[in-house]
This record gives C-alpha cells, structure tokens and sequence, in this order.
C-alpha cells in the first residue's frame, strides 16, 4: 500500500515536500475477464489501459481501470487479438501495440488506439515477426523493440519505431538472444533489460542499452532469476521487478533495483503467485499489478504496491 502525506509547507523557504510511504500490497477491482500475456499502458488522464492477451483463447477485450475508483470499463476491441506482444505510449497519447502471438503464426504488425476517438489504427509493420519481445520509449519519443522469439527461433534482433515518419530501423544487436523479458527506460535515457530466457536457461541478467551510442554493457544481476515478470518504475527512480516464472514454477517474490548504486534487494512477496501479468506505475506513485497466468489459471485479480 502506499500512502501520501499531503504537502507540508516550509514557510521559511516556501518549499513543497510530498513522502510515500510503502507498506505492501493490497487487493484492488478486478478486471472483467481473466487474461494473461496482456498489456498495460498509462495515459496521459491517469487511467490504465489493458490490451488484448489470452484469457481461454485470444482477448480481444481492451479495458481502462480508473485508480480513484478502482473500477474496470470497456474500450473498443484491437483489430487483431494476440498476446505477448507490447504496448507503449506514444508523445501524443496514442497507443502503439506491436507484435505478439496470433491465432497461429508470430506478428509483426502494428496497430495504435487513439484513447479519445475509441478506434484503432493500423501503422507500418516491424521489419521481424516477433512475440515475447519488450518495448521501451526513447527520450526523443521513439520505440525501441528487443528481442523475444519468431519464426526463425529466439531473436537478439533490436529495431527502433520512428512515429513521425511510421518506419521501422535496425540498431545494434541484444548480448544474447532471449524471449520473455521486460524493458525499462530510465530518467538518463538509457534502456535497462532485465531477466528473460534463452533456449535453455532462466535468466537474471541485466543489460543497459545507450542509444546515444548504440551499446550494451552488463549490470549487476537480479537476485532471482525469472521470464514472464513486470517491471515498473518507482517515484524513488528505483525498478520494482514482480513475478514471473522460473525452474520452480510460477513465483510471487519481487525485488527492487537501485540503478544509481547498481544493487538489487529482496522485498515482500506480492498477495498472488502471476507471471506473464503487468505492472504500472499510476500518478499516485502506486503501481498496479493485474491479471498473469499462476501456472493452471489465468487471473482478472489486481493488486496495488
């Protein structure tokens, strides 16, 4: 749960201090169907949008959570089903979603949900197929897309979304292939990626991506390993790392990465064991967990950090 103290005024300096104050998880509204392997972006409003996934098939089901209620609302449905694809949020509010699985092959095409008008959107095709990929936004407002797996096996390939000019590049490649990793953008521009898998081993690797340069180099490793987590910034500019899945099955145990300091501490499980859920961090410095799949049953529960 978090909490915040309303601003106290520093009369003397006339000066704002606002403090979160974390003490664990709690159960919030449910969404209207179970679904893994979905996305989940922040709009600009405040409320969170959940694209599509797998829910006993393919969910075409776009749904917004409102934090200040907690209550679930139905959007216009994507134009593809999938899942394991990704979702980021584009300079002017729209929706960019790409790639993921379909009802038989991998994806490369992209679509954009305009939040205002309910509609979605088709826009130019990633270069690669891909599922299990991850996404982060550029400072510049440009997607970068990592990894995951297509029809060629699993993928080190990276490309970059241009959407002023719709066109897809290619830049420097992953250290390793993997799939099933998460990708983050921290406040210096670089893009850190964390845990996922190969074609053997769960991962706890954690790399960094400097587009100013276009390279890699290696951090310090998460203390578990897992594919199929979430990450999520936090108001502290730390990463909170949930879930996911290893070689002892699904897990609840979730961590925090200091990228300052390059250290990585364990923290109190989540209520529920989920992988493959999502994880965001809303206006309110809480960060909303909902849906993943526990190993035998996908999820529509949700909880806040």
């Amino acid at each position: 749960m978090t909490y915040v103290i309303p601003a106290v005024t520093l009369l003397e300096r006339n000066l704002f201090l606002t403090v979160y104050i974390y003490l664990g998880w709690i159960t919030t509204g449910s969404m209207s169907i179970a679904r893994d392997s979905h996305t989940a972006v922040l709009l600009f409003d405040g409320t969170l949008l959940i694209i599509s996934g797998s829910s006993s098939g393919f969910a075409s089901l776009t749904e917004s959570y409102n934090p200040g209620t907690g209550t679930w609302t139905s959007k216009a449905p994507i134009s593809i089903p999938r899942w394991l694809h990704t979702g980021s949020l584009l300079l002017d509010a729209t929706v960019l979603i790409t790639g993921g699985r379909g009802s038989s092959d991998y994806l490369n095409i992209v679509e954009v949900y305009n939040p205002w008008a309910n509609t979605w959107t088709p826009r130019a095709n990633m270069n690669m197929a891909r599922s299990s990929h991850a996404a982060s936004t550029l400072s510049n407002g440009q997607i970068l897309i990592i990894g995951g797996v297509g029809n060629s096996g699993n993928l080190d390939s990276v490309e970059l979304y241009d959407p002023a000019a719709n066109t897809w590049s290619i830049k420097a490649s992953l250290p390793s292939a993997r799939f099933e990793h998460v990708a983050v953008t921290l406040s210096d521009g670089t893009i850190l990626v964390v845990g996922g898998q190969d074609s053997s081993n769960f991962l706890n690797d954690v790399n960094l991506y400097d587009p100013s340069t276009n390279t890699w180099s290696t951090k310090q490793s998460m203390n578990v390993r897992r594919t199929r987590h979430a990450v999520s910034i936090l108001p502290s500019k730390n990463i909170l790392v949930s879930g996911g899945r290893n070689s002892g099955g699904y897990i609840k145990s979730a961590e925090i990465y200091d990228p300052t300091a390059n250290t990585r501490t364990l923290i109190p499980s989540m209520n529920s064991i989920r992988g493959g859920h999502s994880a965001t961090t809303l206006l309110n410095g809480r960060v909303l967990v909902a849906g993943g799949f526990t190993g035998s049953v996908s999820l529509n529960t949700a909880e806040l950090y």
